[in-house]
């Protein structure tokens, strides 16, 4: 497998895999390592390429930027791409970001939660009286 043209290095292409996988869990995401042809997806180079540049950085160093970047919603209201954290141009700020107050990554899946138990309701009630 490679990116970028090079192949890639084992270690790193399991933190990548670990790292989607923390970041499925805090966002309620669906983000896949590979494609169905079995080359490695787009989230998971934007991933790997910021493991390969910063070695030093562990899986518990990851959870945190993930959860800190998550919480400050710098990107608006929209659901948080890969990009939103592991974006070239925004990983060595996410690296630094303080965590926002009164926030939780998890607030993201419990938000979008209501939100469909919300739009099922109104779907149900509307049935109901037509």
């Amino acid at each position: 497998m490679r990116v970028n043209g090079k192949p890639v290095k084992e270690d790193a292409w399991e933190l990548t895999a670990a790292i989607l996988e923390e970041f499925n869990a805090q966002t309620d995401s669906k983000l896949r390592v590979v494609t169905s042809s079995g080359d490695p997806s787009e989230a998971a180079k934007r991933v790997y390429l910021r493991v390969v540049k910063y070695p030093d950085i562990t899986l518990e160093k990851h959870r945190d930027i993930i959860a800190r970047t998550l919480s400050s919603k710098w990107w608006g209201n929209g659901a948080p791409t890969i990009g939103v954290v592991y974006g070239p141009k925004v990983f060595e700020e996410n690296i630094t970001r303080p965590a926002a107050p009164l926030s939780k990554p998890t607030d993201l899946k419990a938000e979008r939660d209501r939100k469909r138990l919300a739009a099922m309701a109104r779907l149900m009630d509307g049935g109901d009286a037509a």
